[in-house]
């Protein structure tokens, strides 16, 4: 019925979880859905976009609506690059090229992060990224607001049970951000929620369950 890319580093990728239980796995969507995982630990948005061409130039899939998450971790932001510069220069030109190809995109707000190398720096350069991706200056589809979610956004990071390495999710913590249609997952900022409301515009119609 559709397919779903997942852009991204080792946060898409599942790391930190058992089994790579990521994410995506964690959605637990219909057999009618086509899943193609592009996470890889320790990509940079940055590569993602300037081999946009090789990477997700055949992705798209005809006869069927196409959704596009774009993930980011903090790896760009913890090499120095400026939050708002990261945004116009990498997630923007990425947004138009995968909705040239025909995809809906949603690029989703960066998750928090302590410890290790990160420090008010870099932080500053991730709360600047975020507020840019809220901004939606690249006429993304949808926005995912992950630093809103009330188990997973800001704040949370400390939660050992959530964040194993105050970085990556736990398999709890990647059960949170995939979201459910009830119960203790189901929330307003997480997958789930971002891909039914955008398949729900599509010919697939208003009452679509994925």
């Amino acid at each position: 019925d559709y397919h779903v890319l997942f852009i991204g580093d080792s946060i898409t990728e599942g790391t930190g979880s058992r089994n790579l239980l990521n994410t995506a796995r964690s959605m637990r969507l219909n057999t009618k859905a086509l899943i193609t995982n592009a996470g890889i630990h320790g990509q940079l948005l940055a590569d993602d976009n300037a081999n946009r061409t090789g990477r997700f130039g055949n992705q798209f899939r005809s006869g069927i609506p196409n959704v596009a998450f774009i993930s980011g971790g903090t790896n760009d932001l913890d090499q120095g690059t400026a939050g708002a510069a990261l945004y116009a220069d990498t997630t923007t030109p990425l947004v138009g090229y995968l909705k040239s190809l025909g995809f809906k995109v949603v690029v989703a707000t960066i998750l928090p992060r302590t410890g290790g190398t990160w420090d008010a720096a870099a932080e500053a350069r991730r709360v600047e990224y975020n507020n840019a991706v809220r901004g939606n200056a690249a006429t993304a589809d949808a926005v995912l607001d992950l630093t809103a979610n009330p188990t997973m956004g800001n704040g949370n990071e400390g939660n050992t049970t959530l964040y194993g390495d105050g970085l990556h999710p736990t398999s709890l913590g990647y059960a949170y951000l995939a979201g459910a249609q009830s119960g203790i997952y189901a929330a307003p900022q997480t997958y789930l929620a971002a891909l039914t409301t955008i398949l729900r515009g599509t010919a697939l119609g208003g009452s679509y369950v994925p």
